[in-house]
This record gives C-alpha cells, sequence and structure tokens, in this order.
C-alpha cells in the first residue's frame, strides 16, 4: 500500500532532540582489514547525528530513525499517511533501522573486506519488518576507496568535498560533488518499503562513487532536503567547519547545525525552498518551508591512522 504524505504548513518553533533506539557505533575500535596488501592507511567513517521530531510528534519521538554502524550509516522516514489508520507510523521505520543494524552485525564475515552490501543489509531488514506501516530508507557504506549506497524514496545523502578557498588559502570552500535522485510514484508519494504490497529493496537506486580522504557524507531525511537546497548544505560546512576535529562529537556539531537550520527554513512561510518549488511545479499553491521530522547524519572521510 503507498501513502501518501500530509502536506504540513508551518508550526509553532518547539525544536526537541530524540535518539531513537539503534546502536549507535561512531568510532569503532577494529580496522577493516583488505586481503590486499596496502601501503596507503584504510579509509574510515567518523559519523554523527542529529535528529529534531516534528513539534506535534514529540510525544512519540517522530517518525524518523537512524543508525551508525562502524562505515555504514542509514536513515528511514516512516510514512505519516498510516497515522490516519492508527498506526505508528514511526515503529516501521525504527524497525527497519534497527533490522539493518542487526544485519551487519549477525551477517558479518571473518573477512571483514566482504562486509554485507547496502542492497543485501537492506533486503535483510525489510524481510524482518513486518509491523504495519511503510518507510523510504537510504544506506550508505565505505567500502575500500569508494562508498557505495542504496536509496529507496525521498530520503538520500550527498556527497561533499572541500577545496582550498579563493578568497582566502587557510579556508577551504565546500561544494557539492554528488546529490542522490529521489525517487517518486507522483508529488508527494515517495517510494516506499513496507509490510503490504509496495516497493522492495531491488526497486531503489544503487550508487557507488570514488571518495577521498577529506570528503563528506551528509544522508538526511526528506524533513533535510525539503527545507535546504545542496548549495546551502554546502554553505553551511563553510561556516561550520572551518577546520576539522577527526571525531564523532564534532561530526554531531556538523549535523546539529545543518539540522537546525532545516528546521529553521521549515518555519518559513515565504521563502523559496525545494518542497515548494515541487510543489509549484505539480500544481500546488505553496510558500515557505515544510515542518516535518528532520534527520541529518554527517560522516567525514578519514584514515584508520588519523582515528
Amino acid at each position: 500500500m503507498l501513502l501518501r504524505r500530509a502536506l504540513g504548513g508551518p508550526t509553532r518553533p518547539l525544536v526537541h532532540r530524540h535518539a531513537v533506539l539503534v546502536t549507535r557505533q561512531v568510532l569503532a575500535t577494529k580496522h577493516r582489514w583488505s586481503t590486499t596488501a596496502r601501503t596507503a592507511p584504510l579509509l574510515r567513517l567518523v559519523s554523527g547525528a542529529c535528529e529534531l521530531p516534528h513539534p506535534q510528534k514529540r510525544a512519540t519521538g517522530g517518525e524518523d530513525a537512524w543508525f551508525i554502524c562502524s562505515d555504514t550509516v542509514g536513515v528511514a522516514d516512516g510514512v505519516g499517511g498510516w497515522a490516519r489508520k492508527g498506526v505508528d507510523s514511526g515503529e516501521y521505520s525504527r524497525t527497519l533501522m534497527n533490522s539493518a543494524h542487526s544485519a551487519l552485525v549477525k551477517l558479518k564475515p571473518k573477512d571483514e573486506s566482504a562486509i554485507p552490501t547496502p542492497l543485501e543489509v537492506l533486503t535483510y531488514a525489510h524481510r524482518r519488518a513486518t509491523c504495519p506501516g511503510s518507510s523510504t530508507a537510504c544506506i550508505v557504506q565505505l567500502h575500500d576507496d569508494s562508498i557505495r549506497a542504496i536509496n529507496v524514496g525521498d530520503s538520500g545523502f550527498l556527497l561533499c568535498r572541500s577545496s582550498p578557498s579563493e578568497e582566502d588559502p587557510t579556508k577551504v570552500k565546500w561544494q557539492v560533488v554528488y546529490e542522490s535522485p529521489h525517487q517518486s510514484h507522483y508529488f508527494n508519494c515517495p517510494f516506499q518499503l513496507g509490510h503490504q504490497n509496495g516497493d522492495l529493496p531491488e526497486h531503489g537506486q544503487l550508487i557507488e562513487l570514488d571518495i577521498k580522504q577529506g570528503d563528506l557524507i551528509v544522508l538526511g531525511t526528506d524533513g533535510l532536503f525539503d527545507n535546504l537546497f545542496p548549495e546551502q548544505i554546502a554553505s553551511l560546512l563553510d561556516s561550520a567547519l572551518p577546520t576539522i576535529e577527526q571525531d564523532g562529537e564534532s561530526m554531531e556539531k556538523v549535523a546539529s547545525c545543518i539540522a537546525y537550520t532545516a528546521h529553521k527554513s521549515a518555519k518559513g512561510t515565504k521563502s523559496r525552498t525545494p518542497f515548494a518549488v515541487a510543489a509549484r511545479k505539480a500544481g500546488y499553491e505553496y510558500a515557505g518551508g515544510k515542518m516535518d521530522d528532520i534527520t541529518v547524519v554527517a560522516s567525514l572521510v578519514t584514515t584508520s591512522a588519523e582515528l
């Protein structure tokens, strides 16, 4: 069953940070070793997250969920239309992300270079998420010198890269070098995994990209991408990251900066936002942001030697 999202307008400013019940392993002490001899240090992810539930959903913690497990990160957004049927729209997304985390632990082979792919992880999680509901999902995984990802629906990620600023060589300028495409059946009805007839993990987009040390991955639910354009997120990195510390706490600060800025945009009634642009293209009269749950995971590509 495919459900549309609710069209929400600006609401009273009320920010709440909620940590879903997913095990967080921001800095794993065990490194991934390849069976092939390497002279360069292995790349790793250092990650942090921030989740801001919709102000009207504080009591239940919202409908988003996320996980961080060593070099794999994921987000999911429960489709709110299930609430009209008396279903907790967040239960499915939380179950999905908990099961994805479990897949990485249970399916982990002795040879850590052969960890389960994002598609395998999401397939495992989808089979075990049997509660009522549906959800978008995006999982990104570091694999050697690349990232591989699967995206189902309108969650997604940005790959950001820095270079010396032309104005001040002591500072860096961030730019988005890749934006994952969104999948929708029609406006405000994203591809979604569910317990009934719906989309399947294999319907998602499989993505593989080369990466460099120092790259930053910004993973988020639609509450982020409905309210901030990619170039706005890159601009936030310019101000939030004049220098980068190699730890999870710094990445939490980055994720929080982005999430709170998206929340501020969601409260606006006249600003130009990605959601307003999409709504007008679909024939709706809409201006300003779209209040929603907002989840951001920020992951820095670093090396094992720096941890």
